[in-house]
């Protein structure tokens, strides 16, 4: 049976995951392997329910080092619980496609584009989150780094129905793990500039560029 993860009343999925998520991010620097240590959905739930046991306005409250390793696995536990993947799945074929794009000055302008038609919800935690796994695998070493970016490649490929986007030049696992790359190692160039969406760019460029929609296919 799949574990419920507390959730409060004065809160949505999305504040609780931003607040776990600067939780993580004001700690990151003191913990090795976030995201890679085994921990169960029970302790995840407990971790998950002490993010409310504190004041809202003051998330940094000392937690000990596997607290945390129980809040990144319930970090984990609350994306898999969401209706498809951060990216929504009317975006979602057009990441797909732009991680096809083999130059990355028009890989990164198109995924930035893409970012600022998400919803602002999905947006500031996907900002958040890939700043996260930036200081999570910066710090960490290449075998463990390459664990966690396949993990939330599997879970950014996800969609609501269960149904896998796939590319013709590219498996799910691959298109995942090169959009979640790209997030981490672009991420000064799409996130700290502000959003820019397709209505207000100024070279109104098409948005998939490299292979039309019948191209990208549901299996």
């Amino acid at each position: 049976m799949e574990t419920k993860l507390p959730e409060s009343p004065e809160t949505t999925p999305f504040s609780t995951l931003q607040r776990a998520i600067a939780i993580l991010l004001q700690n990151a620097s003191a913990v090795e392997g976030l995201f890679t240590v085994p921990v169960s959905e029970e302790a995840a739930s407990k971790a998950w329910a002490s993010v409310f046991a504190k004041d809202p306005v003051e998330p940094d409250h000392n937690m000990k080092e596997m607290e945390l390793h129980h809040l990144a696995a319930a970090i984990l536990l609350e994306l898999k619980r969401l209706d498809g993947s951060l990216l929504t799945n009317e975006l979602h074929n057009r990441f797909v496609a732009a991680a096809a794009i083999s130059n990355r000055y028009s890989q990164i302008y198109v995924f930035r584009l893409l970012l600022g038609n998400l919803p602002p919800t999905n947006y500031s935690v996907l900002k958040n989150l890939s700043l996260l796994l930036r200081c999570t695998t910066f710090r960490n070493t290449p075998k463990v780094s390459e664990q966690v970016i396949v993990t939330f490649g599997r879970l950014l490929m996800r969609h609501r129905d269960g149904v896998l986007f796939v590319h013709r030049q590219l498996t799910a696992a691959d298109a995942g793990t090169l959009i979640t790359v790209v997030l981490i190692e672009e991420w000064n160039y799409l996130f700290q500039y502000g959003r820019v969406s397709f209505n207000n760019s100024p070279a109104k460029v098409n948005t998939d560029p490299t292979i039309p929609t019948s191209d990208v296919r549901y299996v």
